[in-house]
């Protein structure tokens, strides 16, 4: 009976000891996000996406006249896009990815990197450095595209070859 009392102890301590250090964790995470300034970081995506809507709208040819009706959707949009991924909505999802994919002590090392002058200074110039990013791949993506879509239509054409073939 002592065995099976010391050993629940035992389990109870473990489990609480575990708890505590998820605790701790989940509480460096929330700072992390906060020296990250990840809320704002989701702000600056909305900026990302109105402009993307802005090209949307040149693809569409929207007139002048036109304008008020584009407005009245792309207020839609953009009151959509901060219901569904407002940081409200993403923090849990992302609190798990980061324990899933950092150790504590990882977390610790994050948290003194963007804490440090350099760390803010990544911080402050990451938006930019994405959206420039970003517009590169785009770019990057554009130019590909025109060869991707001849390779897809040799391929097509390869496989009708093919199955006029075996038809026969």
């Amino acid at each position: 009976m002592k065995k099976l009392l010391f050993i629940f102890a035992l389990c109870s301590f473990i489990s609480f000891s575990a708890f505590s250090d998820d605790k701790a964790a989940q509480d460096d995470i929330d700072e992390l996000f906060e020296v990250m300034q990840a809320e704002k970081m989701i702000d600056t995506m909305y900026q990302q996406f109105g402009a993307m809507f802005d090209n949307m709208r040149e693809q569409m040819g929207v007139q002048a006249d036109e304008m008020p009706i584009y407005e009245k959707y792309n207020e839609k949009m953009i009151n959509l896009m901060r219901a569904e991924m407002g940081w409200v909505q993403m923090k849990g999802d992302l609190k798990a990815i980061y324990s899933q994919n950092f150790t504590a002590e990882e977390i610790a090392e994050l948290l003194k990197f963007y804490k440090s002058p350099v760390g803010q200074s990544f911080i402050e110039k990451m938006p930019v450095i994405t959206q420039e990013s970003m517009m590169l791949g785009q770019q990057m993506a554009t130019n590909a595209m025109s060869k991707i879509q001849a390779i897809a239509q040799q391929l097509q054409n390869e496989l009708q070859e093919h199955r006029a073939k075996s038809a026969d």
